[in-house]
This record gives C-alpha cells, structure tokens and sequence, in this order.
C-alpha cells in the first residue's frame, strides 16, 4: 500500500507543477510570468500549512468534514474568478 501511495501521490502532485507554468505561460505574459509563478507558489503554501489542521479544527467543532469542503470550494471558487479577471481576453500564440 506504501508503495502504491507513493506512486499515485507522486503523478498527482508532480504533474500540478508543469501544468500550472504551462497555462500560466498560456495566459499571461512572459514578462511577468516569473511573478505571477511566484504568487502561486506564496498561495500554496499556507492553503497547505494551514488547510488539514482548519479542517481538522472544523471536525473537531462540527463532528464531519462538510464545512471545510463547502470552504475549499469556495475557496476555489474565488482562485477561478481571480484567474478568469486576470487574464487577458485572448490566448497568446506561439510563434512559428
């Protein structure tokens, strides 16, 4: 079972990285990329530090684990809308 952790953990969270610098170069331009990559990343970190112990707080009060699903959607929500706002109306196109 470790092992099958390991290796679907692995192609999950490896592959988020890739996909967020390949939109994210998609979308925005390159000038500002190295920012834009870096707000990501200053996102992820507390949303992961913080993230399992408020949920795990929210069980603890609530007895189940809808609250902090109904906030992480939102939450998702809000990281969607903020993507669409800033984003520039057209896709850049590759140069030939």
């Amino acid at each position: 079972m470790l092992y099958a952790f390991v290796i679907l953990f692995g192609l999950g969270s490896g592959s988020a990285g890739p996909i967020i610098a390949a939109t994210s170069a998609d979308l925005f331009p390159v000038t500002h990329l190295g920012r834009i990559i870096g707000m990501f990343i200053i996102g992820f970190g507390p949303g992961g530090a913080l993230g399992p112990f408020l949920a795990g707080y929210f069980y603890d009060r609530a007895g189940s684990y809808t609250l902090p699903f109904f906030v992480l959607i939102g939450v998702i929500c809000l990281g969607i809308l903020g993507m669409w706002m800033a984003a520039p109306r057209h896709r850049r196109l590759s140069n030939p």
